[in-house]
Order: structure tokens, then sequence, then C-alpha cells
């Protein structure tokens, strides 16, 4: 049995997970976890603060597509298209879905974006959806990172255009992204307390 406080952090109300039985999250540790959500939403951050928490390895598919090219992603994206890295998501996705490797995985932006990418993660493990509102995104990826269009390519300037058409392409994943078996609200809560809501709708999941 799990001991567990809850708290209201912004309204919104969680629980921080102290302790679990050592086999109490066997189901949801059989399957890959996959973080999906727009740029800016925390992906990278939280998970290897999930995979920890489970006893799981993670990995960034940015960073494997990183590496895979030999160069940042908007060099792929100007110099090969986005086409090109697009076709090498789906790829990257086929091969992490068919490997049937329990791990957590933050995927880029429109790593899972179609209908069809985000089924075959499902199919293959439980996809988790870190809903943040476009504003916040917007002020999040434009904060703090010097070298910002170096790594997210679909980003700009700060001009209100920028911003709309951010929002629309924003808009135009969001219905694929609420598909996802878990939704959680990640506009406010610290990076730990996030971890334990997701445990705990995985939890509410688990066979």
């Amino acid at each position: 049995m799990n001991n567990a406080r809850e708290k209201t952090h912004h309204g919104v109300s969680t629980r921080t997970i102290i302790t679990m039985s050592s086999n109490h999250y066997t189901s949801l540790t059989d399957r890959p976890i996959w973080l999906a959500g727009y740029m800016g939403c925390g992906k990278s951050t939280l998970a290897p603060l999930l995979a920890s928490a489970l006893a799981l390895p993670w990995l960034d598919t940015d960073a494997l597509l990183v590496k895979q090219f030999g160069s940042p992603i908007a060099a792929v994206f100007q110099n090969q298209g986005e086409e090109t890295f697009r076709l090498a998501e789906a790829a990257l996705l086929e091969k992490l879905s068919s490997e049937h490797i329990p791990r957590v995985i933050a995927t880029g932006g429109g790593f899972l974006a179609t209908p069809k990418a985000m089924n075959t993660a499902k199919k293959s493990g439980t996809v988790v959806y870190l809903q943040v509102p476009v504003e916040t995104l917007w002020q999040r990826v434009h904060s703090g990172a010097p070298s910002v269009q170096t790594l997210r390519p679909l980003l700009k300037n700060e001009t209100p255009q920028a911003f709309e058409a951010f929002k629309a392409r924003f808009e135009s994943r969001r219905k694929v992204y609420e598909t996802a078996h878990v939704i959680i609200n990640a506009s406010q809560l610290d990076p730990h307390h996030l971890v334990g809501q997701i445990m705990e709708h995985l939890e509410g999941i688990a066979p």
C-alpha cells in the first residue's frame, strides 16, 4: 500500500508518492511509457525523474535523432527539409515500439502528432500527454535558452505573427495529443509533483 501526502498546488490537487511496495508498479513497468506533448511542456525534464521513480531506463527521441543526423534538428530542417526529419521520426517510432523494452520515452513535439503515430505508441505502451496552455508554452520556449532557434527549428522570432503560427501548429496537434491514455495538467506543478501525479494515473489504468 502506498503512503501519499495530499497537496494542493496552484489550485490543482495532486499527491506526492512517498513510498511504494517493491512490486506495486510491476504492471506499469513491463511496457514503454511515452511522454507526449508540444514543445516546452516538460517531457525531457520529466522523463529522467519518472524513470528514476519507476527504476526504468529512459531516452529522448530528439537526442537520438540529433545523433543519427550528426547535426542539430534546426540544421536538418534547413538543409534537408522537415519531411526528411519526419520520415526519420516515423522510422524511429517503428523501431522503438517494436522493441517492447520497458522504459520512459520523451518524444519530440511532432513525434506523436499524427493519429497513426499516436496509435502505434498506444499499442506498444502507455502514452501520457503533458497538457500546457499554448501561451505558457510560448513563454517557456522563449525564456532562458540563448540558442533557442538552434534547438527548436519551428521558432523563428517572438513577433505576433510567429506566435499565431506557433499556436496554429499546436492546435493542429492538440486533438491527437488528447487521445493519449493519460492527460496531465503540466502547466504549473513542479516536476516532482508531476511525477507523483503521473504515477497515480498509471496505477489507475494498470491491468
